[in-house]
C-alpha cells in the first residue's frame, strides 16, 4: 500500500503543478500532456496490481473485502481523474484517492516551493 499512497500523491502533486505551471485556465487542458497522462496511467496500473492481489484474500478475510472496495473505488475515480474537472483556480492539491490513501496537502505546497 506505500506504493499506492506515493503513486496517489506523486499523481496529484504532478497535476496540481503542472496546472499552476503552464497556467491552464481547466485542468482538463493536462488530460493530453504526456507527463500528467504517464502519472494517471502509472496510478492505475498500481491500482489493478492491488486489486488483483486483494481478489483472493477477499473472501477469507473481511478487512481485505473492505480494502478492495476501496481500491475499487479509487479505480474508478482515478479512470476518470477528478483533478481534470477543476478550472485551475479551483484545483484542490490532491485528489481523493490521495487523500484515502494517506497523502496530505502540506506535502503537496512544500514540494511546489
Amino acid at each position: 500500500m506505500l506504493l499506492l499512497r506515493k503513486s496517489t500523491g506523486d499523481c496529484a502533486r504532478l497535476h496540481f503543478m503542472a496546472g499552476h505551471a503552464f497556467e491552464v485556465v481547466d485542468m482538463r487542458e493536462l488530460e493530453d500532456h504526456p507527463i500528467c497522462s504517464a502519472y494517471r496511467g502509472q496510478v492505475l496500473d498500481v491500482l489493478e496490481f492491488v486489486q488483483d492481489s486483494l481478489q483472493v484474500r477477499v473472501l477469507a478475510d473481511v478487512s481485505f473485502a473492505m480494502k478492495a472496495l476501496m481500491i475499487d473505488s479509487m479505480l474508478e475515480s482515478c479512470t476518470n481523474c477528478e483533478m481534470l474537472r477543476y478550472r485551475r483556480a479551483q484545483v484542490p492539491p490532491l485528489c481523493t484517492p490521495a487523500h484515502h490513501m494517506g497523502n496530505r496537502e502540506d506535502e503537496t505546497q512544500t514540494a511546489a516551493n
